[in-house]
C-alpha cells in the first residue's frame, strides 16, 4: 500500500513537471524539467527496491509550506 501512495506522489510531479515541458519553449527550462523527470523515476526505482522485501514499514510525512 505504502508503494502505491509513493507511486502516485511521483507520479503527480512527473505529470507536473511533463506538462510544463509540453507548454514551454525554452530549451534550458525543458532541460531541467527532463532532467528533474529522470530524478523522480530514479527514485521511484530505488523505494521499488527498498521496500520490495518489507513486511513492517513505518511512513511518517509532513508537509511545509513557506510563504
Amino acid at each position: 500500500e505504502i508503494m502505491d501512495i509513493i507511486s502516485r506522489m511521483i507520479d503527480v510531479k512527473i505529470n507536473f513537471h511533463a506538462d510544463k515541458i509540453e507548454k514551454s519553449s525554452d530549451e534550458d527550462d525543458i532541460k531541467m524539467r527532463e532532467k528533474k523527470i529522470r530524478q523522480l523515476q530514479d527514485t521511484m526505482h530505488e523505494c521499488r527496491r527498498a521496500l520490495k522485501d518489507e513486511d513492517d514499514i513505518q511512513v511518517s510525512a509532513r508537509i511545509l509550506l513557506n510563504a
